[in-house]
């Protein structure tokens, strides 16, 4: 059978970025589906084997391994042909079968309805603790069906847009993925928000057409200051902030365009973490930095794992952010937890850093329990939300340990997080040197000290104070006891 243009693609990307690796089975895997597809159409109009070649090629271009891209060929098999579970295994393996049923698991997840949504999610987080690799075929595949999403009902639309946005763009977000994260909410945005996504096109238009000469310069000018320095750029770019991450800012600035600096930002990869340094060093000699603007996540990654330097400064009358950062963070800033995923790596060899960034998953199983004996519905909602989808923090203790918090959290949940008798027994902290209320929110970085009383001082109303749910439960639990 002649190769067609889908599948060449998919193995010029994979022979790109594993040349060693043995694509046979992925051209079994594509004749394969194409028999097994058909001439099935979607709703564009398109076959479906070319919905398959599109989500295949995404897992290609992120750079994971070919059981997950035969994996995204063949993920829609089990619906849409006469094959079966147990074929799919005969023919390509256990893995590759297991993966394509997780992720089958996460089509039925529906946003609308409370009782529902609660459902589904504890669907989603059961498939997603069995193996966060399932995740990364819904994400291709959601981010493909979100561009032919005009050619459904209206109402579809806006329910896989609202999916997309509220669960897997902030699932992508909790991973470290954000490419992902900002492909998924721009294509939703489109769909959720279409004359505040038309309004954010027209300031990133009027960017390219007023400032877009500007970055060019500043390009041109950093490219020579390194050679005279002698640091190595191994490459150098001008990112534009997504389209919904600006909305998202204009809103918090009342809309001031002028107020929101980094509309795009000068991205610089050198070879080494002292390069970087090095870098940022040079960038602050030639521009006279701004004031409070300047953060460091290499020493300090985001609980994500996020790392790079950013500054902002005073450059050609404007202030520009630069992002400076080696090709291994960057890889990382993009595509998170996937990009540890090498070829060639066995499950049982994941490694240690793997299992770091994906420790949250673990707090799955707890809280489907909660979300399969309907407890509190509502509750348990804006309890997933706040314990994994929301912003994260890193609070430190006086030795040093990093304590992984959602934003917002307070004393009481800092506590908790380090041990249950610690908060059960908590008299008063202090933050940064200084003793704060209880109720006093915590941000990244800050170093809390707490100190314990001689005696319990659990109390009811400290639920109404905590945040996560660790906190909350074990504030319970006590109350129970007493």
């Amino acid at each position: 059978m002649p190769q067609t243009n889908d599948l060449q693609n998919i193995l010029r990307t994979l022979k790109k970025n594993c040349p060693s690796e043995d694509l046979t089975d992925i051209k079994r895997a594509y004749e394969f589906a194409e028999t097994a597809y058909g001439d099935r159409r979607r709703a564009s109009g398109n076959k479906q084997i070319e919905h398959a070649a599109d989500v295949a090629t995404l897992l290609a271009e992120w750079k994971l391994s070919p059981d997950i891209v035969i994996a995204g060929l063949l993920h829609d098999i089990l619906e849409y042909s006469v094959y079966s579970e147990d074929d799919i295994r005969q023919k390509f393996g256990q893995k590759i079968a297991r993966l394509i049923v997780g992720e089958n698991r996460l089509d039925s997840l529906k946003y609308w309805g409370k009782e529902r949504y609660a459902e589904n999610l504890r669907r989603m987080f059961m498939a997603m603790a069995e193996d966060v690799q399932i995740i990364f075929i819904k994400f291709a595949d959601r981010i493909d069906n979100l561009k032919t999403l005009s050619y459904l009902p209206p109402e579809k639309q806006q329910r896989l847009a609202m999916e997309s946005m509220h669960i897997y763009a902030a699932i992508a977000n909790r991973l470290g993925m954000d490419k992902i994260k900002r492909d998924l909410e721009d294509l939703s945005f489109f769909y959720l928000e279409p004359k505040e996504y038309e309004k954010i096109s027209e300031v990133v238009a009027n960017y390219y057409k007023d400032d877009g000469k500007c970055m060019k310069t500043i390009e041109s000018a950093m490219r020579e200051s390194a050679k005279s320095a002698g640091i190595k750029i191994l490459n150098i770019d001008n990112r534009i902030k997504s389209l919904y991450s600006l909305h998202e800012k204009y809103k918090t600035r009342n809309r001031d365009a002028k107020s929101v600096y980094d509309i795009a930002a000068c991205r610089i990869i050198v070879p080494t973490i002292s390069d970087c340094y090095a870098m940022l060093g040079l960038i602050h000699r030639y521009w006279k930095p701004l004031p409070g603007r300047f953060k460091d996540y290499i020493s300090q990654p985001k609980p994500n794992g996020y790392r790079s330097l950013h500054t902002n400064v005073f450059c050609e009358r404007k202030v520009v952010e630069f992002q400076v950062r080696t090709p291994e963070m960057h890889e990382e800033a993009e595509f998170g937890i996937a990009a540890h995923w090498v070829y060639k790596e066995k499950e049982k060899n994941i490694t240690e850093n793997i299992r770091r960034r994906t420790a949250w998953l673990k707090e799955l199983a707890e809280i489907q329990k909660e979300l399969k004996n309907n407890f509190s519905v509502p509750q348990t909602i804006r309890t997933v939300k706040i314990d994994l989808f929301r912003n994260r923090i890193f609070a430190v203790t006086p030795k040093g340990d990093v304590i992984d918090l959602p934003e917002d959290a307070t004393p009481i949940d800092f506590a908790y997080a380090i041990h249950a008798q610690l908060g059960n027994y908590f008299l008063k902290a202090k933050v940064n040197g200084k003793i704060e209320p209880i109720t006093h929110p915590l941000k990244s970085n800050d170093v809390v000290e707490v100190f314990k009383s001689e005696k319990s001082t659990a109390k009811k109303s400290w639920l109404k104070i905590a945040v996560t749910r660790r906190a909350r439960n074990e504030i319970r639990d006590f109350l129970k006891m007493k």
